[in-house]
C-alpha cells in the first residue's frame, strides 16, 4: 500500500481525504490517502515521512505553504515566485514542489473569462493565497487589477515578486473599487467563523459580479457568499476551489486522469449532499 497525505494542522474537516479516496479506490489504485496533522515541533517528522518510498507525497495546507516550498529539494518557477507550495511529489525521496492552488482558481476564472476580462478584478488580501491568485490572474488577465490589503508594503512587495500590473489600496479603500468590478477574490481568512465581519461593505456587491471566495465551511455558505448571492452576483466558492485543486493534485500523484465525476461524488457525500457553489460559464 502507497499513500498520499494532507499535511497541515487542525485538518480533521478537511475533504480532500473524501475526495482521492474514491478516485484510487475507482481505479484500483493502491494508495490511500490520509491527514499529516502536525503542529510545528512535529514538521521536520512530517517532510520525513514524505520522503519515504511509499509515500507519493503531499498536499500541503495553513500553515506550512511557506515551509514546504523551504523543504522541496526542486521549485516550479511558479513556486518560487509564489514563496508557497502545497503540493510535495516524492521522487526517490527527493521532494518536488508545486502550487496546483493556481490550477485551480484558473480553471474557474477561464469559464468566465470574457466577463473578467471586461473590467477591474479586486483582491482582497496579500499572503500566499493572494499569490496564487495573481499567479493565475496573469493567465486569465482582467482588464486591470487592484489588491486591497490591510499590509500595504506586503502588497507591493507581492505584485512585484508575481510580476503582475496592479493599484494598491487599503483594504478599508475597498467599497469603492469593488463596486465597479467585474470580479472580487476573497484571500482573507475572513468567514471561516460565522462570526466574522464581512471583508467589504455588503452594499459594496452588485448583480453580476463574480465573487471567488476561497473559504468554505462545511456547514453552509460563509458571510461574504450569502451576501453576495442576495445581492444577485454569481459565486464560486472554496468547495469549488478545494475541488478543481484535487484533479491535478490526483494527476501528479498518479500520473493517471480522475475518474470523471468521481472526486466530486467524492465530495458532495462527504458534504452529505451539499453541492458546491460554481459560478457557471459566459
Amino acid at each position: 500500500m502507497r499513500h498520499a497525505y494532507l499535511l497541515g494542522h487542525h485538518i480533521a474537516h478537511s475533504l480532500s481525504p473524501a475526495m482521492h479516496n474514491a478516485g484510487f479506490q475507482a481505479l484500483g489504485l493502491d494508495i490511500e490517502y490520509g491527514l499529516l496533522d502536525v503542529d510545528i515541533d512535529g514538521l521536520a517528522v512530517a517532510f520525513a515521512r514524505v520522503r519515504q518510498p511509499d509515500c507519493v507525497g503531499v498536499n500541503v495546507t495553513m500553515p506550512y505553504k511557506p515551509d514546504a516550498a523551504t523543504e522541496a529539494d526542486e521549485r516550479s518557477p511558479e513556486v518560487d515566485r509564489c514563496g508557497v507550495a502545497n503540493l510535495l511529489l516524492n521522487r526517490n525521496g527527493r521532494l518536488a514542489a508545486r502550487n496546483v492552488d493556481i490550477d485551480g482558481i484558473v480553471a474557474c476564472l477561464e469559464r468566465r473569462h470574457p466577463t473578467i476580462a471586461s473590467g477591474p478584478a479586486v483582491v482582497l488580501g496579500s499572503g500566499g493565497a493572494a499569490a496564487a491568485v495573481l499567479e493565475a490572474l496573469r493567465r486569465v488577465p482582467p482588464k486591470w487589477l487592484i489588491v486591497c490589503a490591510r499590509n500595504l508594503e506586503a502588497a507591493d512587495e507581492l505584485i512585484r515578486r508575481i510580476g503582475i500590473p496592479a493599484d494598491i489600496q487599503p483594504l478599508t479603500d475597498a467599497r469603492e473599487f469593488v463596486r465597479e468590478a467585474a470580479l472580487l477574490v476573497n484571500t482573507t481568512p475572513l468567514g471561516m467563523k460565522p462570526d466574522d465581519p464581512l471583508p467589504v461593505p455588503q452594499d459594496a456587491l452588485t448583480p453580476g459580479l463574480l465573487l471567488y471566495d476561497l473559504v468554505y465551511t462545511r456547514s453552509g455558505s460563509t458571510p461574504l457568499q450569502a451576501a453576495a448571492l442576495e445581492a444577485g452576483a454569481l459565486v464560486c466558492d472554496g468547495l469549488t476551489h478545494v475541488y478543481e485543486q484535487a484533479i491535478p493534485s490526483f494527476r501528479l500523484f498518479t500520473g493517471q486522469e480522475p475518474p470523471a465525476g468521481v472526486l466530486r461524488r467524492g465530495l458532495v457525500s462527504a458534504l452529505r449532499g451539499r453541492e458546491p457553489l460554481d459560478w457557471g460559464s459566459d
